[in-house]
């Protein structure tokens, strides 16, 4: 190859070699460009998107109520495994982590668990109640988050409920 390129027969086979390697680094950088392109423009209207700033705002406003359920969920956790004893089935556990429900401290013959969404500022929260059968539709009730946190950390949960309204 060395010989060939000091005689000059190989100067223009490398010379093309090196332009087409060249043609196709641009041609790859202009398509990366190209790609890249629509992504940002989805962020530029994002931005100009007053929906955008509604969520972000709301995220903001309800982020201590959502701490506040995360620590609700930690006590209950904590109560449950402080019992050591087996109140969930295998199967249940893992619906309630990939539903994000909170199961009772005490366990429950007929209800599974128990989802809360945060609905206000002023700390008003959804339950949304859980059966262990399917076929029943979920219980939802509008409360407080601090009868929310009694009520998942009551012994019997709707007995308390009903005497404390």
């Amino acid at each position: 190859m060395a010989n060939l390129h000091k005689k000059g027969v190989g100067k223009n086979l490398l010379l093309n070699a090196n332009l087409m390697r060249s043609s196709k680094i641009y041609h790859n950088k202009l398509l990366n460009i190209l790609q890249k392109t629509p992504i940002k423009l989805n962020k530029v209207l994002n931005h100009l998107n007053p929906n955008f700033y509604i969520q972000k705002v709301t995220k903001k406003l309800l982020a201590p109520i959502e701490k506040q359920i995360i620590t609700i969920k930690q006590k209950v956790i904590n109560k449950i495994t402080d019992k050591t004893k087996k109140i969930l089935s295998k199967f249940e556990r893992k619906a309630i982590q990939k539903g994000q429900f909170l199961p009772f401290a005490y366990g429950s013959d007929v209800f599974l668990a128990v989802k809360i969404i945060p609905l206000a500022v002023a700390g008003e929260v959804a339950l949304t109640i859980y059966y262990k059968d399917p076929k029943y539709a979920p219980i939802v009730v509008m409360t407080t988050l601090i009868k929310a946190e009694q009520f998942v950390l009551a012994p019997e949960p709707f007995k308390f409920y009903m005497n404390s309204e």
